[in-house]
């Protein structure tokens, strides 16, 4: 498999390439466009928001959890219109779900498998 990991998980989108370029080294040609660049041989759960909404809260947990698990954004930080964040994860089945600064829910997916390219969301309307 390429370095870079499609998936078709999103509300009425298909999801964007990771890119993951080993250490420093150069992302492949265009990476920075359409997608979300990451350096690193890690896996990496990236988010694109390129909807009207900004994200305020970000759960991301293993599918066997149970639990939501802390939020990844902490108390700061938010993904505004047009950006882009990611976390490194290991490779599993992951549940996510965004919600604003109101705390509802934009966008909850569960059993999402992540392999060892990672995987970018991109958020293009709230469900």
């Amino acid at each position: 498999m390429s370095l870079v990991a499609w998936a078709s998980i999103l509300f009425g989108v298909a999801c964007g390439p990771v890119y993951a370029t080993g250490g420093g080294g150069q992302a492949p040609a265009g990476a920075t466009h359409g997608g979300v660049v990451v350096q690193g041989g890690n896996t990496h759960f990236a988010i694109d928001n390129q909807s009207p909404h900004t994200i305020c809260y970000v759960n991301v947990s293993e599918t066997s959890d149970g639990n939501w698990g802390p939020d990844r954004l902490g108390q700061t930080e938010t993904i505004g219109p047009n950006t882009s964040r990611y976390w490194t994860i290991d490779p599993g089945y992951w549940d996510f779900r965004f919600l604003d600064c109101n705390q509802r829910t934009l966008m909850e997916r569960r059993s999402v498998a992540v392999d060892g390219n990672g995987i970018v969301v991109t958020f293009r309307r709230a469900e």
